[in-house]
């Protein structure tokens, strides 16, 4: 899916990070252990509800075992 240029960087990022932890057949529950972080945390950054942080981004990217960038290169923008 395309992504919107409309839809600001938070909901991008939510949108593909809740995009990743369902084709891996996650729940927020498993990301966030994998992650070290709270669940809540998980399901406010995917319903970008809280400013994403770069220690969010990276604890996630983490958890799903890849680098920050692979995170922000999965982003498609409808140019």
């Amino acid at each position: 899916m395309l992504l919107t240029s409309r839809m600001n960087i938070g909901a991008q990022m939510g949108f593909e990070i809740r995009r990743l932890r369902q084709a891996r057949g996650w729940t927020q529950e498993e990301l966030a252990r994998r992650a070290g972080m709270p669940q809540r945390e998980i399901s406010l950054t995917e319903n970008a509800r809280r400013k994403l942080t770069v220690e969010t981004l990276w604890r996630i990217a983490r958890g799903f075992g890849v680098a920050p960038e692979t995170l922000i290169a999965e982003m498609r923008l409808d140019q």
